[in-house]
């Protein structure tokens, strides 16, 4: 669903349709209709702007889990240890996650290694996490985003397993305004 007045988007993300993907297509589309591509061409972002990892992870309570998709790194982009060993194998594509319930260490060397890595253009770094009890969302940071996506637990009708249209009405109107072009 698309607030028109400030292309505010609301959607409800599915197994098989990751917030990453949609925001690529829907970026896509708006650059085909439009014709306009590389820097000077549509972008979607976050609400809440461009962000670091570390700049997030210091904001967030508890880290449940991070992901680096690593495509194969140039020599001398890793330190030691574990993506070392993977960059050394020769592959192609790795995957790398860590997952706790009860929290990450998030600050832990390797954590911080993946995350760089991804930053260097190595690879796409995701972070799940929980900020704030109250809120009961769970937040995302992304690399190719640089930001946070806030994913809130809505009710879905129970034959579709789809959230209503009034329900996603209802998460667009407890969204700010995005800021418009030009603000500061």
């Amino acid at each position: 669903m698309i607030r028109l007045s400030d292309l505010t988007v609301v959607f409800q993300p599915k197994p098989d349709l990751r917030i990453d993907s949609f925001i690529g297509a829907l970026q896509a589309m708006i650059r085909t209709q439009t014709g306009e591509t590389g820097e000077t061409g549509w972008r979607v972002t976050p609400l809440t702007g461009e962000v670091s990892f570390t700049e997030w992870r210091d904001h967030i309570d508890l880290v449940t889990r991070v992901r680096l998709r690593l495509t194969r790194p140039g020599p001398g982009t890793t330190e030691s240890g574990l993506v070392a060993s993977i960059a050394e194998s020769g592959s192609d594509l790795a995957t790398v996650e860590l997952r706790a319930a009860e929290g990450l260490k998030a600050s832990a060397p390797l954590v911080n290694e993946l995350a760089r890595l991804a930053e260097e253009g190595y690879g796409e770094f995701a972070a799940k996490g929980i900020a704030g009890e109250a809120f009961g969302a769970v937040r995302e940071w992304n690399s190719n985003l640089r930001g946070e996506t806030i994913i809130t637990d809505v009710e879905v009708e129970a034959e579709s397993g789809e959230a209503s249209w009034k329900t996603l009405d209802a998460q667009l109107a407890d969204v700010r305004s995005a800021p418009s072009a030009g603000a500061a």
